[in-house]
């Protein structure tokens, strides 16, 4: 996956791995650990890389299936579009009948768009 995704200097810069594969990719490090700085060394790591790139685990992938997946994201291509009359408006303060407080709604709208879909990638498992 990662060398259809690399394209001179664009590369997933983050790649996210559900359970199974997190596992499998982490203790296949474990025998090839360098440790370059010793604070991290010794307070633990909270990631891991390949190459360039942040490997983490995710726990939502398997939120709704069974199938393993691994998703490699080149973030120079995500984005947030906001909808520009859904920018954090104030409607007014409602008071609910059932509880003395009052409520104050704020409305956002948006999406996460991807403006190049070929420099993203995911891998599954579905056995």
């Amino acid at each position: 996956m990662w060398l259809t995704l690399n394209r001179g200097a664009d590369k997933p810069d983050l790649i996210t791995f559900s359970h199974d594969f997190y596992s499998l990719y982490e203790t296949g490090e474990q025998q090839l650990q360098r440790y370059m700085d010793a604070d991290m060394a010794q307070s633990g790591f909270i990631g891991l890389k390949y190459k360039t790139a942040d490997v983490i685990f995710d726990d939502n992938t398997n939120f709704t299936t069974t199938a393993e997946k691994g998703y490699f994201l080149n973030s120079d291509y995500l984005y947030v579009d906001q909808h520009k009359e859904a920018q954090w408006t104030q409607d007014d303060e409602k008071k609910p009948v059932n509880q003395d407080a009052v409520v104050i709604p704020f409305y956002w709208m948006g999406n996460l768009v991807c403006s190049n879909r070929s420099l993203q990638g995911v891998i599954f498992d579905a056995a």
